[in-house]
């Protein structure tokens, strides 16, 4: 309720705009309540960002054990990532960030931490799936940078107003393209 009380707000009125106070009213607590949780409104953007974050990588945090094929396994990673970026929510807090970290370097710094944290995890399930011998994968780092770069291609495109966000649907159909590019070429 708050995570999604103070994504609205940020990404409704902008970081410079959106206040403690404000998210508090739209999730219904008091500023005091919220202030118990987060001691300022980086902390609070920071914590919204990580909720997303987790959201989106905790099916594939399961994934490398599942029963499942490579492909299956590897097309939740890459959905989970995909999501982080190319959904329309993706966009407006890429545009957000780019447009507010000069004036307030804390959200660039928060938004440059998750992104790392999401390519290390990333790296880090093609190095599970390199060890367990379920890919030839001799550079996992690379392959890593590869399919992230292949995952994110559109983001630009997105934020320049050429191609719109992708939806649900969209968002599957290009995470398996990009596994069986990745897997098979």
């Amino acid at each position: 309720m708050i995570v999604e009380a103070a994504i609205t707000e940020f990404l409704t009125s902008g970081y410079a705009q959106t206040s403690v106070e404000a998210v508090a009213r739209r999730a219904g607590i008091s500023t005091r309540t919220l202030y118990r949780l987060v001691e300022n409104k980086a902390a609070l953007f920071r914590m919204a960002a990580e909720s997303r974050i987790e959201a989106s990588l905790a099916s594939p945090d399961t994934a490398g054990t599942a029963q499942s094929g490579v492909e299956e396994q590897l097309a939740q990673i890459v959905l989970g990532y995909a999501r982080l970026f190319l959904s329309e929510e993706a966009a407006r807090t890429a545009r957000l960030v780019m447009a507010e970290m000069d004036q307030f370097p804390e959200v660039g710094a928060s938004y440059r931490e998750m992104a790392l944290k999401v390519s290390d995890t990333l790296e880090a399930h093609i190095r599970r799936l390199a060890a367990a011998g379920k890919i030839a994968c001799p550079e996992p780092a690379l392959a890593a940078d590869l399919l992230r770069g292949m995952i994110i291609g559109p983001q630009r495109q997105m934020l320049l107003g050429l191609r719109p966000p992708m939806g649900a649907v969209e968002l599957e159909a290009w995470a398996a393209s990009c596994v069986r590019m990745f897997l098979y070429g």
